[in-house]
């Protein structure tokens, strides 16, 4: 049985789901954060970039462009998700934009909306949140769990630095999907 789900978006302040009227797009200067992701039972790392750390504990799979020579081999071997060691397959879809960052996405569909039409093409679990309704951490982000999320990025940063896993950082100009009373 097929049934059919969309990305809601949320006001934590609010405690209430927005409605498409109540969001606008609108370009910001944002931080990017380049991750590496260790490939499991290979001694190599890719780096995804990512506006959300802290969604990372929701991530199902990692995706590439299937024509894209960079990462042929890796599809169908698993990388290890930083901090909490759980692994995930690396994935080919042709969606992926091989020219865009590293040409790697995060498949986060709990949290994006491209995330959540690839996992559902290619049947990966959709369900996963890395943040609950009220703004906190789910189980999946391991000891981060029942945190406020808002007050423990720089937390996840900072370990992420820790252990190695965060390649660099730079500022970029986005668009965003904001709250229009932001």
């Amino acid at each position: 049985m097929y049934e059919d789900c969309s990305i809601n978006y949320r006001s934590i302040q609010e405690q209430k789901t927005l409605g498409t009227d109540e969001v606008q797009h609108k370009k910001m200067e944002v931080k990017q954060y380049n991750l590496r992701y260790f490939v499991d039972t290979k001694n190599i790392s890719i780096i995804v970039p990512t506006l959300w750390p802290e969604t990372i504990f929701a991530d199902v799979a990692l995706a590439v462009h299937p024509d894209d020579k960079r990462y042929k081999k890796l599809i169908k071997n698993k990388v290890i998700i930083p901090i909490i060691n759980r692994t995930i397959p690396i994935i080919a879809d042709p969606s992926v934009d091989p020219t865009k960052g590293t040409g790697i996405i995060r498949i986060t569909p709990a949290h994006d909306k491209q995330s959540l039409m690839i996992a559902q093409k290619n049947d990966l679990r959709i369900d996963n949140f890395a943040i609950d309704k009220s703004g906190c951490f789910t189980k999946s982000a391991g000891d981060f769990c029942g945190k406020k999320a808002s007050e423990f990025v720089k937390n996840i940063i900072k370990n992420l630095d820790d252990i190695h896993n965060l390649e660099s950082t730079k500022h970029i100009e986005t668009e965003m999907i904001v709250h229009k009373k932001t």
